[in-house]
């Protein structure tokens, strides 16, 4: 299945010849053209979610707990309707308090959610759960205390081990202590992850592989955009989209789109190592 991460950059009137307006055509023209199995986004509000619903109607978008406004960018999962099934969503807040809406903890600039959903593969029966997130660009204290959440949230929510896959606009690069941690790198306060970064199960080299760049095409930062994927799963290939049309961009991040296989046998739970 192809996965595909994209902050979509908020609709922003100060863009001037980079609002949303003028560039939904290229969101909507990327999504054709890779035609990704599942999507998450990030930094969208409802008027830019509800563009591409409309646009691309193959595809939906999950908002079961009707979160999705004209006031709060929201990361949102799109997947295709011919081939999945959603039997679940739900999300939580990266706070001190996940299950109180519209939280914020750890100094950081506006309330951060993580959005996730049970998918089954229509044509084979598979279950797998995707999450979307986007952690704070402002607090590395949030960065780091959203880290732990994430890996304990997703142990809650996924009790039996299913295959899963966490994409997102991260503000952080691969070097970072977060990463190392949910890649299982490194163990801090008996807290070790088991994730794997698609980028680097696929051999991609670190240089280039930066995603932001403000609408210049010229990547700086780090690779900040990222698709993690259990072990469940086999990474087939991975790129950064720099489609553009006479140097205008469809975001201020280059997307990221990945191809992974799910083996038959791997939707089901894996026995614990002993």
């Amino acid at each position: 299945m192809d996965i595909m991460t994209i902050n979509l950059r908020f609709r922003n009137s100060e863009d001037f010849e980079n609002h949303w307006d003028d560039r939904k055509h290229l969101v909507v023209g990327l999504i054709n053209k890779y035609a990704p199995t599942v999507i998450g986004t990030q930094e969208g509000y409802k008027d830019q979610l509800d563009d591409i619903a409309r646009m691309v109607p193959g595809y939906a978008y999950l908002d079961s707990q009707k979160l999705v406004s004209i006031q709060r960018q929201c990361p949102t999962i799109f997947y295709r309707r011919d081939l999945l099934t959603p039997e679940k969503a739900g999300n939580f807040w990266l706070s001190e308090t996940p299950g109180l809406p519209d939280t914020k903890s750890w100094d950081t600039a506006f309330p951060r959610l993580v959005t996730h959903a049970l998918f089954r593969i229509k044509e084979t029966d598979q279950s797998f759960y995707f999450f979307n997130t986007h952690f704070d660009h402002r607090s590395a204290w949030a960065r780091r205390e959203s880290a732990f959440l994430l890996l304990k949230k997703i142990k809650e929510i996924n009790p039996d081990g299913l295959p899963a896959m966490i994409v997102g606009d991260f503000n952080m690069g691969p070097d970072s202590m977060e990463h190392e941690l949910l890649t299982g790198k490194i163990e801090i306060d008996e807290v070790k992850g088991w994730l794997h970064n698609a980028w680097e199960k696929c051999g991609m080299p670190k240089e280039g592989a930066e995603t932001y760049h403000g609408f210049t095409g010229v990547p700086k930062y780090a690779q900040m955009d990222w698709i993690l994927a259990t072990s469940h799963f086999r990474f087939i290939d991975i790129q950064k989209n720099e489609d553009n049309k006479d140097g205008k961009y469809p975001s201020d991040h280059f997307p990221v789109s990945a191809r992974l296989v799910l083996p038959f046998m791997a939707s089901r739970k894996r026995p614990e190592r002993k």
